[in-house]
């Protein structure tokens, strides 16, 4: 079985929580795919930003420290130093790697609106176990302050995912912050294609008690039917606004 975490990780705003973890979690999961994650404690995203505070620009380095029996694969949002990253147990042979735009603002950053959002990518891994290759993805949708809802942009980022993912006949798990709800039609195009984990096991919430808005659906994970034994769960330790999303599957 390959053992699965995707977790926003908030920022790295519960380093202390999000740490102790980690470090139980470490060597008994095969793949973490983490968003919004800082590195190099460098702070210009923070500058560019105004909805930001008490981040940890050093999460990254200190999550790398304590899984130092796993590669890493960062993909960038935003000048080299704020994005995604996949850790992969180095049992686990990466075939390839890279990434796919989904979403693309060339006007970010902007002073004059602090409510811009960043080019948006899909990272992903290509890994092989036991003779089976799968694909692996790990993305956080585009946001906007207004709604979870569909937007253009939205959709578009939907089809740019189909537009990927059909040309791999591997098995494959795609893993995310959607910042959108369940019944959107970004969503629902997506779900066509592949098997929607939260709708199926009739999960009701993917955010914890640090989130204070209403709508408490965020992260989902979604795999293709050459996925098998598929557990899935919520985890119930609190260590972001964003649930923890647990998959085993083979």
């Amino acid at each position: 079985m390959i053992k699965l975490i995707n977790l926003n990780i908030w920022w790295g705003r519960l380093s202390d929580k999000l740490l102790d973890f980690i470090k139980k979690k470490n060597n008994k999961i095969d793949i973490f795919c983490f968003q919004e994650v800082f590195r190099w404690g460098y702070n210009k995203y923070h500058e560019d930003m105004e909805n930001i505070d008490n981040i940890d620009p050093y999460i990254l380095e200190k999550i790398r420290d304590i899984l130092s029996e796993y590669n890493y694969i960062f993909c960038s949002y935003h000048e080299w130093i704020y994005g995604t990253i996949i850790f992969v147990k180095k049992n686990l042979e990466i075939i390839e790697d890279w990434h796919v735009n989904i979403y693309e603002n060339k006007e970010f950053p902007n002073p004059l609106n602090k409510d811009l959002d960043h080019t948006r990518k899909m990272q992903w891994i290509r890994i092989k176990y036991k003779n089976k290759n799968y694909l692996i993805m790990n993305l956080h949708w585009h946001w906007t302050w207004k709604n979870k809802l569909d937007t253009k942009e939205r959709i578009e980022q939907s089809q740019n995912i189909l537009n990927f993912t059909e040309k791999s006949k591997v098995a494959k798990v795609i893993c995310w912050d959607f910042n959108l709800l369940p019944n959107t039609k970004s969503i629902q195009m997506l779900w066509i294609k592949f098997e929607n984990l939260i709708s199926k096991n009739q999960i009701l919430w993917t955010r914890t008690s640090y989130y204070k808005k209403s709508e408490k659906y965020a992260d989902y994970i979604f795999t293709s039917k050459k996925i098998e034994d598929i557990e899935f769960s919520v985890l119930t330790e609190e260590v972001s606004d964003h649930a923890i999303l647990q998959l085993e599957f083979i």
